[in-house]
């Protein structure tokens, strides 16, 4: 670690420290386990170690009569902890008296509490640099103390850990947790459940660090000495009941969700979702015995622990399923996962844990988990371009990470103003998203100093908020050309004129320049843009930055005065087909613009015939916005929004402003934004006159009037039909160039998230319908009695096993699904035991084998239509008449593998069968 060395023992020497207990932190164990060992179990609290308060056992046998020996370490730790005064309340000036003192006294209790009081007292006054090396030297006293990285407990090196942390030094967090176990490992082996702490701690590093190759070692060794030392199973002795529960140690559900980050980090999504779906399955298990998995009738440390599994668990198991496609089944999981996390934080704040680094416990609130949520859910938000949904999650994490004294010291803080300022200006709020610059900027030149390149980053990003402006005076104009050209500046102190660091700041400064019109400064830059990323294509994030600047200079070329030059001519086609390159390896990768394609094939005949581009065409189309009251396009899109429950309303003036103000008080009854004095009508008086009216076709028609009409349909409404729309593809109006198509299937499940209470489904003809809108039905609709799939090929066995969910369905139509086998008939026969109607008519991968799981299965069956199923035989609609007593109605049109004898003692049984000959 630090220049000390374990102490080692002699040889035949007990491997027992006189003042080392079993520790452990509260992040890694947290409920009642047995240990294994020596014949005999003994119950250990896991979460509580690390506290000098508890007694610890001596090496050797000690004399009753004689006081136990207390080690300097704990003694000033306790005697801390004891106090009840402020340290704010005496100033850093005594502290650093009683420092000069215990070093001449040579007195190591005083100067190491004048340490920790002076890392307290400087954390307190956010004066971070002073708090941290404080804090260093208290945690150097603290080994030297212990006799070394071997000796220390898990409450000596936590402040330490959570300053590393706090300042985004992870890798030296890692390097502190493996030199610790490095130690341990040679004092008292690797299988000791002492080290089990200290081997998570460098696993959980490792894997926030995307470090596959060292934490799939390090899981492995924590998964052995777990195995080596807790027993898998575990009582739950907590009520409502109260009687004890064997269920799976929650150490053991820990090492699933381990795995499966892991699994996460190596993209096996489907091994991930298997792993992390144990901890959902665990705490389904809890709840069906009538138990409580928070166990909130425990100690602290019990709950914290059972929280945090859980909510890591269901959280990943949310990423495992967006990595797999499954969106809204993702967003929902992650956002369970959230609201678990939400509350382990409000729990710890309620029994007054902080959230300072200095402070002594091991026990610390779980903001930076919480924050590592709301930013993953942020990064999800984005990839779906929901950038006004983005905002306040982000909020949310800022105001976590604000109640840290030394925020101000945390790269972390400052990179989430910055992608806060990034969406601000996403959503048209420029005002906000310069203060938020400015902000950064203030902590940067704190971090890193006034002249540093994070301080010229932000100039330049500040810069950029001009592009989010179709008309910018001339002062809006100077202040972004004099932010760019500073930035640049600084950046060009500290890198070569060709370094990959300057594109972002050549690209703003140079892209000003030509939209101002002034091309014989601005070709440069962007010339030097273009050189330096055809060199190093991926110096640039986004293409979407390089295609902009790339066709910046393409016209700006097109404009100069010796444009009709043929030099000039091909300098601009050869940028033109760059911008083309980049569109179709885009495309190549999955991210399809045929915008993009369209408006570079323009500029291609455009320049063929010797036209000019316009220059300040392509900086107002990225960015349009449609005035809501005149449909003209706004030219201050931040300056007259209004925001609603219902989104954004965007305003192109004072005049269009007044005018919606005006509407929205004289028509007030129905308006979730009224200013009315009276207010707007209820939902459930709104719902009282709807009632009224039959569904159909009435409350469609009213969800099409308003955004709160159609969220009432929506939440009370008990059927839906998807109904197919004619995109007309020719020039005829009916013929070949009609192509029967259907919603989108996201959107599909966007819309059945919404409506909680259906009970009827019909998708006939949805040609678009395939397995995600399964998952959303099976996710959220699990009262369900009626569903058609008439006419979906693409439905597959995959999407029945997530419809087998519903298990109250009555009726189901699979009519010509041609991608489903008994595998799913599998599935439908042991999820829908209540189910009467069935078509499977034309589903030829269809066999006797599946009719025999329905005929055992669904035994309640009335109507049954098998038609066209080629492949089925004697031995399957035997065992339908066998087991389905009730059976009124069977088809077997088409079915020519049953025989003459069975269709006639068919027809015996059956009232109503089709499809038989005039023979039999």
């Amino acid at each position: 670690g630090r220049g000390f060395e374990p102490r080692r023992l002699p040889s035949g020497a007990a491997r027992v420290w006189p003042y080392h207990s079993v520790t452990f932190p509260s992040t890694v164990p947290g409920s009642h386990c047995r240990v294994r060992g020596g014949g005999r179990s003994t119950s250990t609290a896991f979460g509580v170690q690390g506290d000098s308060r508890r007694e610890r056992e001596p090496a050797k046998m000690a004399d009753p009569t004689k006081a136990r020996k207390v080690h300097v370490v704990d003694a000033v730790l306790e005697a801390l902890r004891a106090s009840s005064s402020i340290t704010s309340t005496r100033g850093n000036k005594t502290y650093e008296r009683q420092v000069i003192m215990a070093k001449k006294t040579n007195d190591p209790k005083l100067l190491l509490q004048s340490y920790i009081n002076l890392a307290m007292y400087w954390e307190e006054f956010e004066e971070g640099f002073k708090s941290l090396e404080y804090g260093e030297l208290a945690f150097d006293m603290i080994v030297s103390l212990r006799g070394g990285l071997a000796f220390v407990l898990l409450s000596d090196i936590s402040p330490m850990l959570r300053c590393l942390e706090l300042t985004g030094k992870l890798t030296k967090v890692r390097d502190l947790y493996a030199d610790v176990v490095k130690a341990k490992v040679e004092v008292y082996g690797d299988k000791d459940l002492r080290i089990l702490p200290f081997v998570w701690g460098v696993l959980d590093a490792s894997l926030r660090l995307s470090n596959v190759g060292a934490a799939t070692v390090e899981q492995q060794a924590v998964q052995r000495v777990r195995e080596g030392n807790l027993e898998e199973k575990m009582q739950w002795y907590h009520p409502p009941q109260g009687e004890r529960r064997i269920v799976t140690n929650i150490e053991f559900v820990a090492s699933s969700v381990e795995m499966g980050r892991l699994l996460l980090l190596r993209k096996e999504y489907d091994k991930a979702k298997e792993e992390l779906q144990k901890v959902a399955d665990w705490r389904e298990g809890i709840r069906k015995v009538g138990k409580d998995w928070r166990r909130k009738d425990s100690t602290l440390l019990d709950q914290v622990r059972s929280y945090e599994v859980v909510a890591d668990g269901i959280f990943r198991l949310g990423e495992a399923y967006v990595g797999l496609g499954r969106l809204q089944t993702g967003e929902n999981r992650m956002m369970e996962g959230l609201g678990h996390w939400e509350e382990l934080v409000e729990l710890e704040e309620e029994a007054g844990l902080r959230s300072t680094c200095h402070h002594l416990d091991v026990e610390s609130v779980h903001i930076r988990s919480l924050v590592a949520a709301y930013l993953s859910v942020v990064n999800f938000l984005i990839d779906q371009n929901r950038f006004t949904d983005s905002v306040p999650i982000v909020n949310k994490a800022l105001d976590q990470m604000a109640k840290s004294h030394l925020r101000a010291h945390s790269p972390l803080f400052v990179r989430t103003i910055q992608r806060r300022a990034q969406l601000n200006l996403d959503c048209h709020h420029i005002e906000d998203a310069l203060k938020d610059f400015d902000h950064c900027q203030e902590l940067n030149a704190v971090l890193y100093g006034q002249d540093s390149v994070q301080v010229a980053a932000c100039q330049t990003d500040k810069a950029r908020f001009v592009q989010y402006i179709t008309e910018p005076t001339k002062d809006e104009m100077s202040t972004a050309l004099h932010l760019a050209a500073e930035g640049l500046g600084m950046m060009e102190r500290y890198f070569d004129r060709s370094s990959t660091r300057l594109v972002p700041s050549l690209r703003v400064l140079g892209c000003l320049l030509t939209r101002q019109g002034n091309l014989k400064e601005g070709i440069p830059y962007l010339e030097r843009y273009a050189e330096i990323t055809r060199a190093s294509p991926f110096s640039e994030k986004l293409s979407t930055d390089r295609i902009f600047a790339l066709e910046s200079l393409a016209e700006a070329y097109s404009n100069q005065e010796e444009f009709k030059a043929r030099k000039d001519r091909a300098k601009a086609k050869a940028t033109l087909r760059t911008c083309m390159q980049i569109v179709i390896e885009d495309e190549m990768r999955g991210r399809k613009d045929e915008a993009a394609v369209e408006r570079i094939n323009r500029k291609f005949d455009k320049l063929a015939k010797g036209v000019r581009m316009p220059l300040h065409d392509r900086y107002v189309h990225p960015y349009l916005r449609v005035c809501t009251q005149c449909g003209i396009i706004e030219t201050r899109p931040d300056q007259f929004h209004i925001w609603m429950s219902t989104g954004v309303i965007r305003l192109c003036s004072r005049d269009c402003h007044d005018k919606f103000v005006h509407y929205q008080k004289t028509n007030p009854w129905l308006g979730k934004d009224s200013k009315a004095a009276g207010g707007p009508l209820s939902d459930e008086l709104v719902l009282r006159f709807m009632l009224n009216m039959p569904e159909r076709p009435y409350w469609y028609r009213l969800a099409q009037t308003c955004h709160r009409l159609w969220m009432i349909v929506s939440q009370y409404r008990t059927s839906i039909r998807m109904p197919g729309i004619y995109a007309h593809q020719g020039k005829s109006k009916t013929g070949p160039g009609d192509v029967y198509k259907t919603l989108d299937p996201q959107l599909m499940g966007r819309l059945l998230k919404r409506s909680p209470r259906l009970l009827h489904l019909d998708f006939s003809d949805s040609t678009n319908t395939d397995d995600s809108v399964c998952f959303a039905i099976g996710e959220c609709l699990r009262h369900l009695k009626t569903l058609s799939l008439r006419g979906c090929p693409h439905v597959s066995d995959i999407g029945l096993e997530e419809i087998s969910l519903c298990d109250r369905l009555e009726r189901l139509d699979l009519t010509h699904c041609t991608h489903i086998s008994d595998e799913g008939v599998c599935m439908v026969s042991r999820g829908l035991p209540k189910l009467q109607y069935l078509s499977l008519s034309g589903c030829r991968e269809v066999t006797e084998t599946g009719l025999e799981w329905i005929a055992k299965g669904c035994n309640q069956l009335i109507y049954l239509d098998i038609s066209y199923c080629g492949r089925v035989t004697d031995r399957g609609v035997k065992a339908i008449v066998k087991h389905c007593k009730g059976l009124q109605y069977l088809n077997v049109r088409g079915v020519n593998n049953i025989s003459s004898a069975e269709l006639k003692r068919i027809i015996r049984l059956v009232p109503h069968v089709e499809g038989v000959g005039s023979e039999v």
